[in-house]
């Protein structure tokens, strides 16, 4: 209760915070954008509806938009695209602060107030004002419940295995998540009663980029095989995770385990109804009648809310096999979620597949394990991100007293403002659908080689891919429809693949003394977007949709055509690790690292990602993070002590 508590107090100061940069009046609506980082968690799903709720209530329009899963990219485009809008405020709960560096330069020229929503945005002029929680006292209260659930104050404890993991580094939060868990738990870890078997103790080794769930899951991996944590090994008791996202990671690799015995089959499901908690109170076509204040009276009397809003009905159905023997176990599972939204038109569903198997060979010295992920999810949305393109403005300003349809059955139009549309028109003639594909493979290898040595090796290859649609149809109300159906399909992929290969040493002698080596080689190559969109209009009619193309008989030139940057990052680390402790009483540890990257280049380019020219002549050269690094001209240039040659 407690927390709940505190996110609507947060909730309350943001909102007096964007009223306060915007000093506007329910008199004098601003319109208000709202940033969020994804729709997968709860917890922003929350925020953001509540957010939208109170700001509307007072009389303000809202634009909310979700980043997709977490996705970078599409948040930077989106907030890109509102300060274009002309938004009044802007608030952005941020994925990466520092990649939206220079798409928040467009609300300083533009003069746009900023509000940092629980993540603070770091070196940006840009933030005018920051709503947060009391996040140190959230740690605290995750490194008590960790107390107390192992009762950590009891003399008679044994020692306890834990491991760490919090949020992505450049996230400011997670110096008061982290350090307020810390300031509980290291005192237990300088006594000896909780044990980290990692040595990863550090903010930087902990951290998980973005807080994805994926880079915790493959941490988590790592861990598993490099310590030997699970049923026949090393027993982990507890896990710090700073929010669900990551958690959610390291809960997908701790579980799906499989277990010795016979087969064992079995589902479980659910089905849940989602409904709006409350409803703007709107005037009715009565009402405003009465006020004599209706410009244009078609005779209707339509609740506009009730014609967008219903009972979203979401079902989820699990089913897993599992078994082995001895040397041999595996463990297989299916995932589906279908959800539809509580606006009409808007629906998700999501299908995961799980596979792993374990086997022993060589008189159980090596292990050898194979898995796959794999993961198609599909969102089909409508209109709720331009300012009056909106479905949910527009179930707000569409007045009463005009019908849904006229009497030949098309929708009905009107002809007051510019910016006027029927809702129900947009629902049904324009459409938009985001799908994404997530493929992991995964295989292990661990080589007992004498008691106490072991050699580990891991290999991870995951594809994925976005793809983009939408479509206006030939009846569309919007102004880029009327043209005979317009259509848009993009698509974007990439792969992450990581190799890594170590060893570790573990012995005791004479009882008290403990020693711990561990030397290891990593690769990593990420893939990031390689793709290509197009639009085009101008279709025989709307039954294909964005299905084809080809068919279209009018493509804008160039402009209709667009192609991602490809991206190819690889890094290597060379590592070691020597520890040593005395009686579990004192305890000295070293360690040496060393990495290299490709996005350093070599001594006759850096890390170069965009130019943009003006007049034939460079004006300014931004690195892979989309910062700027500073104005240059055609030529050979000295940027960050390397020599960059313009052409």
């Amino acid at each position: 209760m407690r927390f709940t508590m505190k996110i609507k107090t947060t909730l309350t100061t943001l909102c007096c915070a964007v009223l306060a940069c915007t000093a506007f009046s329910s008199a004098n609506a601003a319109t208000i954008g709202v940033s969020m980082p994804t729709q997968s968690l709860q917890r922003w799903n929350q925020d953001g509806h509540n957010l939208e709720a109170q700001l509307q209530a007072a009389g303000h329009k809202v634009e909310l938009l979700y980043a997709g899963d977490n996705d970078i990219p599409t948040q930077v485009s989106q907030i890109e695209n509102m300060i274009s809008g002309d938004v009044d405020v802007l608030v952005v709960a941020p994925i990466d602060g520092g990649a939206l560096t220079t798409a928040l330069q467009g609300a300083i020229d533009k003069g746009i107030p900023v509000v940092s929503y629980d993540r603070l945005i770091m070196n940006s002029k840009a933030i005018s004002y920051y709503a947060t929680f009391d996040n140190y006292k959230v740690g605290q209260i995750q490194g008590n419940y960790i107390v107390d659930a192992l009762k950590l104050k009891d003399d008679a404890t044994t020692p306890k295995n834990i491991e760490l993991f919090t949020g992505s580094i450049d996230d400011n939060n997670v110096n008061f998540f982290f350090g307020g868990a810390m300031d509980i738990l290291q005192p237990y870890l300088d006594s000896g009663k909780l044990v980290c078997k990692s040595g990863q103790t550090k903010k930087e080794q902990v951290a998980t980029l973005n807080w994805s769930t994926e880079e915790a899951q493959k941490r988590m991996e790592n861990l598993i095989s490099s310590v030997g944590y699970g049923p026949d090994g090393v027993k982990l008791d507890v896990v710090l995770s700073s929010n669900d996202s990551v958690a959610n990671g390291v809960i997908i690799i701790t579980t799906k385990k499989g277990t010795e015995g016979k087969t064992n089959v079995s589902y479980n499901g659910y089905v849940a109804f989602d409904n709006a908690l409350k409803t703007l109170d709107m005037a009715s076509a009565a009402e405003l009648r009465a006020s004599g204040e209706v410009v244009e009276d078609e005779g209707a009397n339509t609740d506009w809310q009730d014609e967008v809003l219903r009972t979203g009905v979401s079902h989820n159905h699990n089913l897993s096999i599992s078994g082995g023997n001895k040397q041999t176990k595996y463990i297989a599972s299916l995932n589906y979620i279908d959800h539809d939204g509580v606006i009409r038109g808007t629906e998700m569903n999501r299908v995961n597949g799980r596979a792993l198997i374990t086997t022993k060979v060589l008189k159980d010295r090596l292990t050898l394990s194979a898995g796959i992920n794999a993961m198609r999810g599909v969102h089909k949305g409508v209109p709720v991100g331009q300012r009056g393109e909106s479905v949910l403005d527009a179930m707000n300003y569409y007045s009463p007293t005009n019908p849904v349809r006229n009497e030949d059955g098309s929708w009905f139009k009107s002809d007051i403002g510019s910016q006027n549309y029927n809702p129900l028109s947009m629902i049904n003639e324009d459409s938009n659908e985001f799908e994404w594909r997530r493929m992991q493979y995964i295989g292990k290898a661990s080589l007992d080689i004498i008691d106490g040595l072991v050699l580990n090796a891991n290999y991870s290859y995951n594809n994925k891919q976005r793809v983009y649609s939408y479509y206006n149809s030939s009846l569309s109300q919007l102004p880029y429809g009327g043209t005979k159906g317009k259509a848009h399909r993009d698509t974007r992929m990439g792969h992450d693949q990581t190799f890594e290969t170590y060893i570790n040493y573990d012995a005791t002698f004479d009882k008290v003394h403990k020693v711990g080596i561990m030397a290891g080689y990593s690769w990593e190559e990420r893939v990031n977007n390689d793709g290509f969109g197009l639009t085009v209009h101008n279709f025989f009619d709307d039954k294909l949709k964005w299905n084809q193309l080809s068919y279209a008989g009018t493509i804008d030139g160039m402009k209709g055509v667009e192609s991602g940057t490809k991206e190819t990052i690889r890094n290597i680390s060379f590592y070691g690790r020597l520890s040593y402790s005395y009686d579990s009483r004192y305890m000295l540890q070293a360690t040496i690292r060393r990495d290299g990257s490709s996005v350093f280049g070599d001594d006759e380019v850096t890390n170069v990602n965009m130019i943009e020219k003006n007049n034939g002549n460079v004006e300014i050269i931004y690195d892979l993070s989309g910062r700027k690094l500073q104005k240059t001209k055609k030529g050979i240039n000295i940027i960050n002590n390397k020599k960059v040659i313009v052409k």
